[in-house]
């Protein structure tokens, strides 16, 4: 018996040094277990950096970080997501996974990103993100037609100088987010949103534009923005807006009470084509640097009236279809215009088929060359005022010969050789003219002046001189209705 328990004694001991024994391997297989477990999440966190933006980049004081969405509907081949390759230090990611890209440099002009629509078998958004700093977003999504929204929420502009052609062509994006954007070192905001056609709004109420110089082209052919609220933008540096809301064809209202134009120099094109505009105050403007004003409100068609009496245009060359396609005008004072300096005039008021009257009085065409077509398509226009004018040409006034029922051209000059031979003839519709002190010293036929004006009921030569004329044959032949001549102080 002592032997059996002496037996079993050695076998428990043996089964308890085995359990031990077996519990430290158990132990060591959790361990194994647990330690491949973390090794597995190490191993796939490193096999995902190409797929997550860690939260240590984006502590970078240096990260600059975009998400783009583009549209991939139907699309083959590759997709533009830069406008320009010297973006080409940065990192992309869809849905986790590193795409490559393609930089394609052609010249300094015409050079692009782009990525093969195949990287984007994940989805169809974009994770951009630089290690540095940007000083100029230059042409950044310039021609990205694909391109449907735009995160910059994280994207640092502080250091940026030059937003020129920033956004330009993005013709898909409907709306964009530019809150936190500091634009507090730009200077060149140059077609910034040029030609993003589907723009239903903007909102710049954070914009500092104190450092702009630059603002040409910068809302051109934002086609469907309905409003802009530029209320606090300070425009006090800024020399060129030619272009400025250049085809902003959806554009009811424009407040621009707060624009200091003080330093402007080109306001060509400035409201081309915004065909929507039915008002616009700019009694604020100072133009006294202006020297471009050609097709300035051309095609503003919806325009009823306009007040430019404050305007000071003494610096201004060039008003060539300055108020072209108005055809909602109905009248217009420009009495107050300076043009001594200006030389080009050509289609200045064409197509302006509502104008009425236009008060062009104390108009200096000294030094222009050109008034082609100025008035054609003003097949309204009953009232004309010239007075007090220095003058060149009035081959501009045969456009209105159907509809021209005054004309007033008291106390003008011409110093030229103007030809007053059929000057007037088969002016259906006029009915009176004012030629009291008019002064055109090389002129000196006269004959067929007003030939068959048969409307024609006054005329006023007050004071005309009349010393220099060779000739008056049939200078009033079929004026059938004229019933009042003023020839006080005619000198012959």
């Amino acid at each position: 018996m002592s032997k059996v328990k002496e037996i079993n004694r050695i076998e428990i001991k043996g089964i308890k040094k085995y359990l031990s024994l077996n519990s430290k391997i158990i132990n060591n297989i959790y361990f194994v277990i647990n330690l491949f477990i973390i090794m597995n999440y190490i191993i796939g966190i490193s096999s995902n950096t190409n797929k997550i933006i860690s939260n240590k980049r984006k502590l970078d004081t240096n990260y600059q970080y975009i998400k783009i969405k583009v549209n991939t509907t139907g699309r083959t081949g590759s997709i533009r997501i830069f406008g320009n390759y010297t973006y080409n230090t940065s990192e992309m990611y869809c849905n986790g996974e590193k795409i490559k890209y393609d930089a394609i440099y052609k010249n300094k002009y015409d050079s692009e990103i782009r990525i093969n629509i195949t990287s984007l078998r994940n989805g169809n958004e974009i994770e951009i993100y630089w290690n540095k700093k940007l000083f100029s977003t230059y042409q950044l999504f310039y021609g990205c037609t694909d391109i449907i929204s735009i995160d910059l929420s994280n994207f640092d502009t502080s250091s940026v100088t030059s937003m020129e052609y920033m956004f330009r062509e993005c013709s898909s994006l409907i709306s964009l987010d530019l809150s936190n954007f500091n634009t507090s070192s730009v200077k060149d905001m140059g077609s910034m949103f040029r030609e993003c056609s589907s723009l239903i709004s903007l909102d710049l109420s954070n914009f500092d534009t104190s450092s702009v110089t630059n603002m040409n082209g910068m809302f051109y052919g934002c086609s469907s923005l309905i409003s802009l609220d530029l209320s606090n933008f300070d425009t006090s540096s800024v020399t060129n807006m030619n272009g400025m809301f250049y085809g902003c064809s959806s554009l009811i209202s424009l407040d621009l009470s707060n624009f200091d134009t003080s330093s402007v120099t080109n306001m060509g094109y400035m409201f081309y084509g915004c065909s929507s505009l039915k008002s616009l105050d700019l009694s604020n403007f100072d133009t006294s640097h202006v020297i471009d004003m050609d097709y300035m409100f051309y095609g503003c068609s919806s325009l009823k009236s306009l007040d430019l009496s404050h305007f000071d245009t003494s610096s201004v060359k060039d008003m060539r279809s300055m108020f072209s396609e108005c055809s909602s005008l109905k009248s217009l004072n420009l009495s107050n215009f300076d043009t001594s300096s200006v030389t080009n005039m050509e289609t200045m008021f064409y197509r302006c088929s509502s104008l009425k009257s236009l008060d062009l009085s104390n108009f200096d065409a000294s030094h222009v060359i050109d008034m082609d077509y100025m008035l054609d398509g003003c097949i309204s226009l009953i009232s004309l005022d010239l007075s007090n004018s220095y003058l060149k040409y009035f081959y501009f006034l045969d456009s209105c010969k159907s509809s021209l029922k005054s004309i007033n051209l008291s106390n003008s000059y011409s110093s030229i050789n103007v030809n007053m031979e059929h000057l007037f003839s088969n002016y259906a519709s006029l009915i009176s003219v004012n030629f009291s002190n008019f002064y055109s010293p090389n002129n000196t036929n006269m004959e067929n002046m007003f030939y068959n004006c048969k409307s024609l009921i006054s005329v006023d030569f007050s004071s005309f001189n009349t010393s220099y004329i060779i000739s008056m044959k049939n200078m009033f032949y079929g004026c059938s209705s004229l019933s009042s001549f003023n020839f006080s102080n005619y000198k012959i």
